[in-house]
């Protein structure tokens, strides 16, 4: 219990319409914000085949042999003498395989030891003709276990043999020989061919017309079928549109076909009705559509615009979001909607640790850091993973975010892990989250809420707040200032829309997915004070915060906290509820049975 994982996809919408956050009348369920959040998760099933397979005669860059890289042996794989032996992934190979896969494993070999060592591989046809050759120096044999890829394209149809030796290089002297033997035959799999249009099925919708949202799938490929991205692209109602295609999977490591080709591109709508999308064969060397999509480093920065959104990432100190401005369309100004927007997280005993108080890379956490993970035309994600650090330098659970923008998009997906690294029969959090500080003083709110209209009002006074705490699975409530409920209901929405009383500030809008599915959660609206605001002393602004864990948490279920009986200890009720995360299970010596 004590790695326990959390991730939560949260949305960020910036808009200057407030029918942004519409409610489509008389349906049961996925209303308003969250429903469009779900459309945009799961709006395109792909299905597809494959291009002819021009299989090139370099595939190793001119080299017989490629992918050299030695391995860790297995913990399994005990240490013995003579252990010096050599696999491959087949013995028959047919003329369209492009590569061969060999591990050549010198476990227990005492030649291992000897300084001069070096490794050669040598190939030889069925006459005993050397057709290929390949020497290891000794400053690259760091493991005992040797892979390797042979491009099959460079060898004809026939038999051949590897032999690995293990040689002393100052005599040429051979302290061990490994070989496997295989053979190339001359047939073929089926051509497989790239249909003329791979349909890309987008669903209507009825929450937003005439809307338009990034879309993220896959296709399948069998093998042998595509081999450059470049040779397919996306078309909508018959005309080629800008998309981002990344191959997921190959078929082989080396030589090998795109076995799922990932798409990204963005759907509109006429109306309710999605335009219709294909996927279809082009030239390699036809143009591509430009993007207003655009991302930039230097040393501490990472700086993205999406033609409606600009926002930075400090690399160095990772504070989320910050410095986030929005256009309302291409001839509009830029304006400021957020300062920042980060996570963090609170203890038991009240300290409180964010993102951006440890510096970044954090040398005790391999592979942190902040990094452009990807960047296309249409969409860019940075990763970011580190530790939570207090004021003080103290430092409590591990945390991976990954911030993704799209093209001409007024919305941000931000998808967070927290990753718990202390004792749970010691410590404890209190409050999880993500703070949103945004440049609003005063405004309004409208908490979205499932099955009907949002409920509204003006934003908290200085100093106050008002949440929304989904507390059960069909249990909300709704509570100004912490005194006064001011609503109850099953289902919430999962979003909070806030707008400035300024009527040229566009209002900014939180949203989390599966708000009641995955309870407890809260949505806070924070007017928090700001000690160093000028002039004239202390201001205060408005701060959206998405807590993972609430920070209003208390018991809601009936019998004890810890409910043990037979009927709900698969619940885990005692992790669902009260004021802090409590991840350690009670002790069932006095449980309970169920009523007779």
């Amino acid at each position: 219990m004590g790695d326990r994982r959390t991730r939560i996809d949260r949305w960020l919408i910036f808009s200057q319409r407030p029918q942004a956050y519409g409610i489509s009348e008389g349906q049961e369920e996925g209303n308003g914000m969250r429903r469009i959040c779900l459309l945009l998760a799961t709006v395109v099933l792909a299905v597809g085949f494959g291009v002819p397979p021009v299989l090139s005669a370099s595939l190793c860059g001119g080299n017989l042999v490629c992918g050299l890289h030695f391995v860790l042996p297995a913990p399994t794989e005990a240490a013995r003498s003579n252990a010096f032996r050599a696999f491959s992934d087949r013995h028959m190979y047919w003329a369209s395989d492009p590569v061969a896969h060999i591990v050549v494993s010198f476990l227990g070999e005492p030649g291992l030891n000897n300084p001069n060592r070096a490794i050669d591989i040598q190939v030889t046809d069925a006459t005993g003709a050397v057709v290929g050759r390949h020497r290891v120096p000794t400053n690259l044999i760091v493991q005992p276990d040797l892979e390797f890829f042979l491009d099959l394209q460079q060898l004809s149809i026939g038999k051949f043999t590897v032999a690995t030796q293990l040689l002393d290089e100052t005599n040429g002297a051979v302290l061990a020989t490994a070989s496997i033997s295989f053979e190339r035959v001359n047939q073929s799999g089926p051509v497989q061919t790239v249909p003329a249009s791979i349909p890309l099925q987008v669903g209507p919708q009825s929450v937003l017309p005439h809307a338009q949202w990034p879309v993220t799938t896959g296709v399948p490929f069998p093998e042998g079928a595509l081999f450059d991205v470049h040779s397919v692209g996306v078309f909508e109602n018959g005309v080629r549109i800008p998309a981002q295609l990344i191959p997921r999977a190959m078929w082989r490591p080396f030589g090998g076909s795109i076995k799922w080709l990932g798409v990204d591109f963005t759907a509109r709508y006429d109306g309710t009705v999605p335009r219709t999308y294909t996927l279809q064969p082009v030239s390699p060397t036809s143009p591509t559509a430009s993007s207003p999509l655009k991302v930039s480093q230097i040393a501490k920065t990472i700086s993205v615009e999406t033609g409606s959104l600009k926002f930075q990432v400090n690399r160095s100190r990772f504070g989320g979001i910050e410095q986030v401005l929005f256009k309302a369309n291409s001839n509009a100004p830029m304006k400021k909607v957020l300062i920042s927007g980060k996570p963090y997280l609170v203890d038991e005993a009240g300290v409180r640790y964010t993102s951006d108080n440890g510096l970044s890379p954090d040398q005790t956490m391999p592979g942190s850091g902040v990094e452009v993970e990807e960047s296309g035309p249409q969409r860019v994600t940075i990763r970011a993973s580190g530790w939570y650090v207090s004021a003080t330098g103290s430092k409590l659970c591990q945390f991976v975010t990954r911030i993704s923008a799209y093209a001409d998009q007024p919305f941000l997906r931000i998808s967070h892990r927290t990753i718990l690294t202390y004792d749970t029969r010691q410590d404890r959090i209190q409050d999880l989250g993500w703070d949103n500080q945004t440049v609003a003083r005063d405004g309004s709110y409208a908490f979205g809420i499932e099955g009907t209209k949002p409920v509204e009002g003006p934003a908290p006074k200085r100093g106050k707040t008002i949440f929304l705490h989904q507390e059960k699975g069909d249990l909300f409530r709704l509570v100004d200032g912490n005194v006064t409920t001011l609503t109850t209901g099953r289902h919430a929405d999962g979003w909070l829309a806030l707008k400035d009383s300024t009527s040229t500030t566009p209002q900014v809008a939180i949203a989390i997915k599966d708000i009641y599915q995955k309870f407890p959660k809260e949505l806070e609206l924070d007017n928090v004070v700001e000690p160093s605001q000028p002039p004239g002393g202390p201001g205060s602004r408005l701060h959206q915060v998405v807590h993972f864990w609430p920070k209003h948490g208390r018991h809601v279920f009936e019998g004890a906290p810890t409910d043990t009986t037979h009927e709900h200890i698969y619940k885990l009720r005692y992790a669902h509820q009260g004021r802090v995360l409590q991840l350690q299970p009670p002790s069932i010596t006095g449980m309970q049975s169920p009523a007779s």
